[in-house]
């Protein structure tokens, strides 16, 4: 039975599960996974590890609070169906940037929409990590104060 079946009961979701041969967090293969996290209604949190094939379409989840996209190289495409899915509930929101040698190409553009605090009103920890151009990325205004990570 696939595993979207058995979804409904999950509150916590991590997708990072990786062979040793995959060691590399760019390396370990992903592909659309919202499915996953719009499969499960009291899904919590939703966790994913790794970059190569990763997809994000846009997605309604009422309750999930807390999601970390962990890759060694954030796909612009990826990090723009972020601010596209409809999430009212969450807290926390963590990103990964990782470098551009492996697919790192989201730009301050992309990130944009999340700087402000409009889309998730209820967020109130973004976490920019894993970056090789964080000054960059980070550059500008944003409702969030600057952390210690």
């Amino acid at each position: 039975m696939p595993i979207h079946e058995h979804a409904a009961v999950f509150a916590g979701l991590p997708v990072v599960e990786f062979l040793t041969t995959e060691s590399e967090i760019s390396w370990i293969p992903r592909c659309d996974v919202s499915p996953l996290s719009g499969a499960s209604p009291a899904l919590d949190e939703f966790t994913v590890r790794g970059s190569a094939g990763l997809g994000f379409s846009p997605v309604r989840h009422e309750t999930l609070r807390r999601s970390a996209l962990q890759t060694g190289g954030l796909p612009g495409r990826v990090l723009r169906g972020v601010p596209a899915a409809e999430l009212p509930a969450p807290h926390h929101l963590e990103l990964w940037f990782g470098s551009r040698e492996y697919g790192g190409d989201s730009t301050r553009a992309d990130l944009a929409p999340l700087l402000d605090g409009a889309l998730f009103p209820n967020l109130t920890s973004l976490v920019l990590r894993n970056a090789d151009r964080t000054d960059e990325l980070a550059a500008g205004r944003s409702r969030y104060p600057a952390g210690t990570e």
